[in-house]
């Protein structure tokens, strides 16, 4: 490679320079058969040394990290999640909502005969008077008060309403004073009506009259 160099050189210094310096045709022929020293030129020399002094290409180092990578991941530990999924139970079917009305009415037709037990709402009640007149069919007592101040309140309440053309709750809400014949004393009672049309009457020691 760098005898071929020094060849061009030679070539073209000869090609440039006059006849004296390379010599005519004739003159090469009958030239000594003496070899002629390497050509001075400053340039062979410089790539001669560049190539005998270039340094040995170093090694690919991606290929040594490659295959570290390589051997770090066959070294990983493989890691399995298990999910479990719980399913709630189906809600049970609720049987659908009984109104108050509803409620009592049912209740007064299975029962219809004074001293049955009521229920209003969550209450308790016992059954004081059942039928028709005021617009109501039940009025009943609580368990702090007895069926005869339930009466009692009812005649006070009812006083100077007509029976078949008037109802009561159109008086209402009101209070009143009542005699409960067990006790002989007198009771204020606010009596109120709500919106499923109950009427309560509430006063004393926690007496409640319930009419419907």
């Amino acid at each position: 490679m760098t005898i071929s160099r020094a060849c061009a050189a030679l070539a073209l210094t000869c090609l440039a320079a006059s006849a004296s310096a390379c010599g005519s045709p004739t003159q090469l022929a009958d030239a000594p058969s003496t070899p002629t020293p390497p050509s001075s030129s400053p340039t062979s020399p410089t790539l001669a040394s560049s190539a005998a002094t270039r340094p040995a290409p170093h090694p690919v180092r991606g290929t040594t990290v490659g295959s570290e990578g390589a051997s770090a991941s066959s070294r990983m530990a493989v890691t399995t999640v298990t999910t479990t999924a719980t399913v709630a139970p189906a809600p049970e079917p609720q049987p659908p909502a009984v109104s108050l009305h509803e409620s009592i009415i049912s209740q007064i037709s299975a029962h219809p005969q004074a001293g049955a037990t009521i229920m209003i709402g969550d209450e308790a009640t016992t059954s004081c008077l059942v039928g028709n007149g005021y617009g109501i069919t039940l009025a009943a007592a609580n368990q702090n008060t007895s069926c005869e101040f339930a009466i009692a309140v009812t005649a006070q309440l009812t006083s100077g309403v007509n029976p078949t053309q008037e109802n009561v709750r159109q008086t209402l809400p009101r209070t009143i004073t009542a005699s409960s014949p067990v006790t002989g004393g007198e009771y204020s009672m606010a009596c109120t009506v709500d919106a499923n049309q109950l009427i309560t009457c509430a006063g004393g020691n926690q007496a409640r009259v319930y009419l419907y």
